[in-house]
């Protein structure tokens, strides 16, 4: 099996703003295109950035996508899903 390069299978609380500009991110879309798709200032959305950056403990774009990338993988979804299922203490 392959080794993570992110801690994935940790919780992390996104807001749905957070998923929304790292789908952003991860489209490959400029500080200014993120600040006008969120409706927001570049300070803004440079804000939202480096929020994600802290959380996500990364320091690029680029780690930020792939992480964003690596969290939508089909089966690092499943396993949140089946996780979801199971009730606490088993």
């Amino acid at each position: 099996m392959a080794a993570t390069l992110f801690r994935t299978h940790y919780r992390v609380d996104l807001t749905a703003r957070q998923r929304q500009v790292l789908e952003l991110v991860a489209r490959g879309r400029t500080n200014f295109e993120i600040a006008q798709e969120l409706g927001v200032s570049l300070d803004g959305a440079k804000w939202h950035l480096r929020e994600l950056f802290v959380k996500l403990d990364v320091s690029s774009r680029e780690e930020a996508a792939a992480w964003w990338r690596e969290y939508n993988a089909p089966g690092a979804r499943l396993s949140r899903f089946a996780r979801a299922l199971v009730p606490a203490g088993f």
